[in-house]
């Protein structure tokens, strides 16, 4: 990135928004880990199930 100011350091995002912000921002991070977590747990539930069927059926044929 090109700075103006070539001594200008690159600050972080927390630094530069305000409080109501910031809080905003840990809300949507905290969300979002949760999404992604919840996912992660029912992708796992769902191959493990996928698995099972797989074998009940090898075991009809």
């Amino acid at each position: 990135m090109a700075f103006d100011d070539p001594t200008m350091a690159i600050q972080g995002s927390m630094i530069l928004t305000t409080k109501s912000t910031v809080n905003l921002i840990y809300f949507v991070n905290i969300v979002t880990t949760l999404i992604v977590a919840f996912t992660a747990l029912c992708d796992w539930k769902i191959t493990r199930l996928n698995r099972r069927l797989k074998i009940i059926f090898l075991l009809i044929i």
